[in-house]
């Protein structure tokens, strides 16, 4: 069966449009600035989730209700919203039990885009016209494919080895709450985390904060660039009846950013209230006796 569409066939706007694009740009910048703050965090990583497990639900129905190139844009957001990541994963176990099981559903996700590439999605006779963009447009189920794959098994190695790890800090950790009899000794729980320390103090040199600002900005921009280029490479076809490409499953994604931009807006004002721009009155005379 040929493909109906010159090239792409036309961009599912509820899961790909422009909104979720802004939505994903947005949380990932403010999450630059905040610089990993737990609810901008959690904010973006609820939205990976929940993109990666609804395009999975809508790509594994009898009738999928996205193409192969509804696929690439949601891969390329989720892979960029992970690396993003990647700058601010805490010791706290919370954020790393939620960082995990938002790669699971990315990892597994990535797999049945890459390994099915050839069948994937509602409209699999026009996959053969899809192209990857990786700062050059290259021909997705041929390199592209080869590429693409490399990539998701080294993500899903990596995701298998943290849940692993995950798993056996678990096990390690129920076992000692429950076969442990001996007294801790109050001196070493109060002891300070030299390793922390240490880290903080490497962070906080000036050359190595500005490394790691400009690898912040260097993969937000080419990520972004790298994105929207893709779907201009892909030609995707009108959508009947000229919709506007602003529809209402955007709506939710577009909310979310509400939630960095007001945790923005409290840092800024919170620096600006810790630096008035008033200097205080000068104190009266001290009269001598």
């Amino acid at each position: 069966m040929a493909c109906p569409y010159a090239h792409g066939p036309p961009l599912n706007t509820d899961i790909a449009g422009i909104g979720v694009r802004v939505s994903f740009y947005v949380q990932n910048l403010c999450l630059f600035y905040l610089s990993g703050n737990a609810d901008s965090m959690y904010t973006l990583m609820l939205t990976i989730t929940s993109m990666a497990v609804t395009s999975l639900i809508l790509s594994l129905r009898p009738e999928p209700d996205i193409t192969f190139h509804d696929g690439l844009v949601i891969s390329y957001l989720l892979g960029f919203s992970v690396l993003s990541l990647f700058f601010f994963i805490s010791d706290r176990p919370m954020v790393r039990v939620v960082f995990i099981l938002q790669n699971c559903a990315v990892s597994v996700f990535t797999l049945v885009l890459w390994i099915t590439a050839k069948t994937f999605g509602s409209t699999p006779a026009c996959n053969a016209n899809a192209f990857i963009f990786l700062f050059t447009p290259i021909h997705a189920l041929k390199p592209g494919r080869i590429i693409s794959l490399v990539f998701a098994g080294l993500g899903a190695f990596g995701v298998a080895f943290s849940v692993l790890g995950l798993c056996i800090f678990v096990i390690a950790l129920f076992c000692g709450a429950c076969c442990s009899k001996a007294v801790d000794d109050p001196e070493d729980s109060q002891a300070p985390d030299n390793s922390s320390i240490a880290s903080s103090a490497v962070i906080s040199v000036p050359w190595i904060q500005h490394a790691i600002l400009t690898a912040q900005a260097l993969l937000w921009t080419s990520s972004v660039v790298n994105t929207e280029l893709l779907i201009h490479f892909n030609h995707f076809a009108l959508p009947d009846g000229q919709r506007s490409p602003w529809q209402f499953g955007q709506i939710l994604p577009m909310f979310l950013t509400i939630i960095s931009l007001r945790s923005v807006y409290k840092a800024w004002r919170g620096e600006d209230a810790a630096s008035p721009t008033r200097s205080p009155p000068p104190l009266p005379p001290v009269r001598r006796m």
